[in-house]
């Protein structure tokens, strides 16, 4: 077989293989976003095949948006609009806080800088949900329980912003960082305009790891918040999901487009390769 044949019919299979992940991973949310279309009547009528139950288009699908006009009310809002609060505050104080600490564990000489790095590893496994009654403790001595601090203060020193900006910040050359001291550049001078422009990439890209993993967090806000008009949207589609089945298949399928919309928008997002970082100007 010649070489120039068998490379497209690789590159085919792997297409094809790509196309049937996508298609798996994305059939839930496709199939989500059509049933919050149906009238809730709809899931009334079932088909049995082979002791299968089916639910057919073709019997008395009738499409609305009721389920849209009944979501959008001021508690959906109100929660999407903590969710925004908690995901921002947070994915900002983060990368506020990992960047300097990462610079400092990739490019100086620290005697406890393999402790601190087996901390953060060690924050990556710790669960949320094990600093709960801890968090509790501290934050209610201090009066913050049932305050958005309460939520936003524990969540900004991620362990995995540290070790992904450190690795990053490693491969740029010391050289470099050197040519700027001798030109007469301090050390904040070197991070701000000399180091963080050559990690763009991977800031923009752990900035959306943080939002999306500051978008679910629940456990922490049953016990911090107390369920109050604080609470993120989590909490909300539980409370929604418990009182009313029919009605959360809008507001997730709202939730699910709009982190697909926010991956969609981004060229860069989980690019992860520093190769195409560095471009030095000399001179």
């Amino acid at each position: 077989m010649p070489k120039k044949l068998k490379k497209r019919i690789s590159g085919l299979l792997a297409a094809l293989a790509v196309a049937a992940f996508a298609a798996v991973a994305l059939f839930p949310v496709a199939l989500n976003l059509l049933s919050s279309f149906l009238v809730p009547s709809f899931f009334d009528n079932k088909t049995t095949i082979g002791g299968f139950m089916y639910y057919s288009l073709s019997r008395g699908a009738v499409f609305s948006l009721s389920r849209y006009a009944d979501a959008a009310n001021g508690s959906l809002a109100r929660a999407a609009l903590n969710t925004s609060l908690y995901a921002l505050s947070i994915s900002a104080l983060s990368i506020a806080v990992s960047l300097p600490a990462a610079y400092a564990l990739s490019k100086f000489r620290l005697r406890a800088e393999r402790p601190m790095l087996l901390a953060a590893v060690a924050m990556l496994m710790l669960p949320p949900v094990a600093l709960c009654v801890p968090n509790f403790i501290i934050f209610d001595r201090l009066g913050l329980v049932g305050s958005p601090l309460a939520m936003i203060l524990p969540a900004t020193f991620p362990g995995l912003a540290i070790i992904v900006f450190r690795q990053f910040m490693a491969a740029v050359p010391d050289d470099a960082l050197y040519a700027a001291c001798i030109d007469g550049a301090g050390s904040f001078t070197v991070f701000a305009k000399i180091m963080l422009p050559q990690i763009k990439g991977s800031i923009f890209s752990v900035f959306l790891l943080l939002f999306a993993n500051a978008s679910n967090m629940a456990d922490q806000s049953v016990i911090l918040l107390k369920n109050n008009e604080w609470s993120p949207i989590s909490v909300y589609l539980r409370e929604l999901f418990l009182n009313s089945p029919d009605l959360i298949l809008a507001p997730v399928s709202l939730v699910v487009l709009f982190f697909i919309l926010a991956l969609a928008a981004s060229r860069r997002v989980f690019s992860l390769s520093p190769s195409d970082e560095f471009s030095f100007k000399v001179d």
